[in-house]
This record gives structure tokens, sequence and C-alpha cells, in this order.
């Protein structure tokens, strides 16, 4: 068995755990960048790969993938992964950047901050390959020293109402069941227990200082609200054009409808009809 996973620091509390039980069961382990893993699974060089929502809608075009519902990684409201600074005196977004831009999250930051905030446009200048000034940037909050005032989980749970599936598990429908259903069972011995996170913000109202409570919490269990929430943000992905086809939800297993689900259809590129209406201003 041969399995790839993102280097990402933020998902260590499940990728590391991963690798040594891996390890232990004498499989192949490949912590790769995030796009390496997408390629890596669509070339058929692993057997199983921890994904992106947005690499497994990109790789639908051209394999024909399955999800594999054992674990994952969802993120509940504020969690301080990826952060949105906006700059000081800044009116309105016209630019956007970030170090990795090609990564999902910052992607989904910079739709988010277009569908939400009116940004223009959604896509991201490469800050790791430019010294430009822009007027948002958006990153792993620990890979920079910037000072945050948008946290994009929190943003998204605002607006959509559901958690951010960051990541799952994804192989070829061909692939050996049950070398598959192997790596299922060791995968479930795996699951981190859900990180709770908290922060006090501090801002200034009328010259008083007032201290917001902001909470959420990162998960791993795969389970029915994974899936909607998954659904809708393939959808929005779509929606955006980030997806050249609505990818069905190709679960291992399961028969699987090419339909889109009605209620996923409406809502996007409408500012997020039911968000507050104070969301609307940057500021």
């Amino acid at each position: 068995m041969r399995i790839a996973l993102p280097s990402h620091p933020y998902l260590e509390a499940l990728t590391a755990p991963v690798a040594d039980a891996c390890n232990s069961s004498g499989w192949t382990v490949h912590v790769v960048p995030e796009a390496d893993v997408a390629s890596m699974l669509q070339r058929k060089l692993v057997d199983l790969a921890l994904i992106t929502p947005l690499a497994y809608g990109r790789a639908l075009g051209t394999s024909d993938l399955r999800i594999v519902p054992v674990s994952c990684v969802v993120m509940h409201d504020f969690t301080h992964v990826v952060g949105m600074a906006i700059r000081d005196g800044a009116e309105e977004i016209t630019t956007m950047g970030s170090h990795s831009p090609e990564d999902f999250l910052p992607v989904l930051g910079g739709l988010l901050m277009q569908e939400k905030y009116g940004a223009e446009p959604s896509y991201l200048i490469d800050l790791s390959s430019s010294d430009k000034s822009v007027d948002c940037v958006i990153d792993v909050i620990s890979d920079t020293a910037e000072a945050f005032h948008l946290d994009l989980s929190e943003e998204w749970f605002d607006a959509a109402e559901m958690p951010v599936v960051t990541a799952i598990w994804a192989c070829h429908a061909d692939a050996d069941d049950a070398s598959i259903s192997q790596a299922v069972s060791v995968l479930s011995t795996t699951i981190p227990g859900t990180i709770e996170v908290h922060e006090d913000y501090t801002l200034m109202l009328d010259g008083e200082e007032d201290v917001i409570e902001r909470d959420g919490r990162i998960t791993w269990t795969w389970n029915s609200e994974v899936e909607e929430a998954l659904e809708s943000m393939l959808t929005f992905l779509y929606f955006h054009q980030r997806l050249t086809a609505m990818p069905a939800l190709k679960i291992l297993g399961r028969p699987h409808t090419e339909e889109i689900p009605e209620n996923l259809l409406g809502g996007w590129g409408e500012g997020f009809a039911d968000a507050d209406e104070d969301d609307e201003d940057i500021e």
C-alpha cells in the first residue's frame, strides 16, 4: 500500500499518526506538498491519498476517484488556521495575494473575499516570488507574521453556515478492495480527538476596549454533516469556475448520482444572501 499525505503543519494531528501507523504496517508513505499529493494519486503512483475538495473536483475530469469515508479534516467556525489580512487604509480590495496561491485554503479565501466583500479579482498574486503590495494577504497564519483581521473558516461558517471540509481520503475506483479495506481498518485507529480553538479578541469601540470571544473546533470524523458540507463546497467551487464541471460525490462502496442536489444550486453569487448585513463592509 502506497499513501500520499500533504505536508501542511496544521494537518499533523491527523497525518503524523497516519504516517506512524502506515510505517508500522510496512506501507510506503509520501509526505509531499499539497499539489503533489493530487498529482501522485492521479498518476497512480499511490493507492490512497489525503486530498483537498478542489483537487478531488479537478481530478474527476481525468480520473475516476472514490472518496474513502473513514477520516477527514473539517474546520468549524474559528480555527486560526488561515487568515485574511487587509491593508491598513484599504477602502476596497482590488488585489489579493498569498505565499501559497495555488493551495486550496488560500484559493477558497480569495473566492470568499469576492463573494462576501466584493473583492476583485479573486485570483491571488504569488507573494513568494513578488514583493508587490496587495490590499489583502491570505495565508496560513503560522507561516507569516501578518496581523490577520479575518479568519477563513470563521468567515465561511458565518456566511455558509457550514464547516470547511479541508481534506478527504480518495482512491481510484479500480483500486484493490482488500487493500483499501485494510487501509480503512488501519486509518480508523488514527482519528484524533476534536481540537477546540478559543481566542479572546480585543478591539476598540468608541474609545473603549471590547472583548469578543471566538470559538471553533477541528474535527476528523466523516459523517452526514461532512458529506453535506463537501457537496456545498464543490458547488461553490464550480460556481466560481475553479472546476470545469460539477463533480459527483462518489463514495467508496456506494452507488452515486451525477445530479446536483437542488438545495445546493442557489445562493452563490448573491453575496451570501443569508449573511448578516454588517458583513458587507470590510471595515
